[in-house]
């Protein structure tokens, strides 16, 4: 619980925290303590309730708990759970929940990090940087250390925009987060991986950044692909990829994106033998005048791999 706070109060520091104990002292619970937590979290007049745990069954009271939050009009972030199963824990897996996945250093979906459908966003979850219950510096890893950021980086758009509801908010947050994975949303990364400040910025023309989000190798085609993202508030044209393959330059122009969408490039080489490997590196290409607020997204490298089982 202090970890989780303290996460909270390391992205929206002005949020004000209610506590609300669900766990007996060896940390066992179940779904009527959940949700009379619930229950008590909306009585006190919380926008963004928190839930860093889960389970694999659910009951009726803790889905009416559930409604009734979001009724009563705050949001619920939950943790998708760190099982490494492709389906949601309870309660992220209702309806209406910002059900939040986690990822690695590298922005890639933690190994143990749980996907399905249904999931709406990703955070960082692999040994964040938090506080242990005597304000020591812990690491702190799995799918309740990425709630915690995606429920305080909702409090720090409210408090920037406070006319928004706390479900807009979430809207807000999903559809200005890095894509993950192939071009739009899928069950690893849900709509994408948590960019606050993006989305604090999503009013802003004069910030521009075009990204590589992702890259990846077919083994059955033999084809690499390459996501490029438009992270601004306006659309971006005259975009293009060089891709390198094992020192082989090829280049890819894209059409013109419009903001938050993303487009997939698609460069054919050639299907890997077992154990042979290929040097990717992509590389965004800007026109002549193009200021990027985020120059560290514009290239991404790595080794495609040839299938262990190939015959």
């Amino acid at each position: 619980g202090t970890a989780v706070a303290a996460l909270v109060a390391s992205v929206a520091p002005a949020a004000g925290l209610l506590s609300v104990r669900v766990t007996a002292p060896d940390g066992a619970s179940d779904a009527f303590a959940v949700a009379q937590g619930i229950y008590a979290a909306v009585e006190a007049g919380a926008r963004v309730i928190n839930i860093s745990l889960g389970g694999h069954a659910t009951s009726p009271v803790l889905g009416e708990a559930i409604e009734h939050a979001i009724a009563s009009g705050a949001a619920v972030v939950a943790a998708a759970g760190n099982d490494q199963a492709a389906a949601l824990a309870w309660p992220a897996a209702y309806p209406g929940v910002v059900s939040v996945g986690a990822t690695d250093a590298a922005g890639r979906q933690a190994i143990f990090s749980n996907s399905g459908e249904g999931l709406q966003l990703t955070a960082p979850g692999y040994v964040v940087q938090t506080k242990g219950p005597a304000g020591e510096p812990i690491g702190f890893s799995g799918t309740s250390a990425s709630a915690p950021v995606v429920a305080g980086a909702l409090a720090t758009v409210l408090s920037q925009s406070p006319g928004l509801s706390p479900a807009e908010a979430a809207d807000i947050l999903a559809s200005h987060a890095n894509d993950g994975g192939p071009a739009g949303a899928d069950n690893d990364y849900g709509r994408g991986t948590l960019n606050l400040g993006w989305a604090l910025e999503r009013d802003n023309p004069a910030r521009l950044d075009p990204a590589i989000s992702g890259q990846s190798y077919d083994p059955a085609t033999g084809a690499v692909s390459v996501v490029v993202q438009n992270r601004s508030a306006t659309s971006l044209s005259g975009l293009a990829v060089d891709v390198s393959l094992d020192g082989r330059d090829a280049r890819r122009e894209l059409a013109e994106l419009a903001p938050g969408a993303s487009a997939t490039i698609t460069v054919p080489t050639r299907i890997l033998a077992e154990g042979e490997t290929l040097k990717v590196v992509s590389r965004l290409a800007l026109p002549a005048g193009l200021e990027d607020a985020d120059e560290s997204n514009n290239a991404r490298g790595g080794l495609a791999n040839g299938i262990a089982s190939r015959p």
